[in-house]
């Protein structure tokens, strides 16, 4: 790097105090509507007529917000009732 103001030359790489971290965010589309998937009280906003069922699925299958195939079981779910 340089810096034009002073001639300054840095030739030396600088390690930051920091770590990069990967996440997956899941949504949901109803209606034009665009909706993120990441608990219950969410699914629930997005199909509110099965509140209950919702609630029950997810405790009984153990849900898991941040696995992919959770949320699929538990999406198609929702569509079918």
């Amino acid at each position: 790097t340089s810096n034009t103001m002073s001639s300054i030359y840095v030739l030396r790489p600088y390690q930051g105090d920091f770590n990069i971290e990967i996440q997956k965010n899941y949504w949901l589309i109803k209606a034009k509507q665009i909706y993120k998937a990441t608990s219950a009280k969410q699914f629930e906003k997005v199909f509110p007529h099965q509140e209950e069922a919702i609630k029950n699925y997810v405790a009984s299958n153990q849900v898991n917000f941040n696995v992919e195939n959770d949320l699929v079981k538990l999406t198609l779910f929702c569509n079918a009732h």
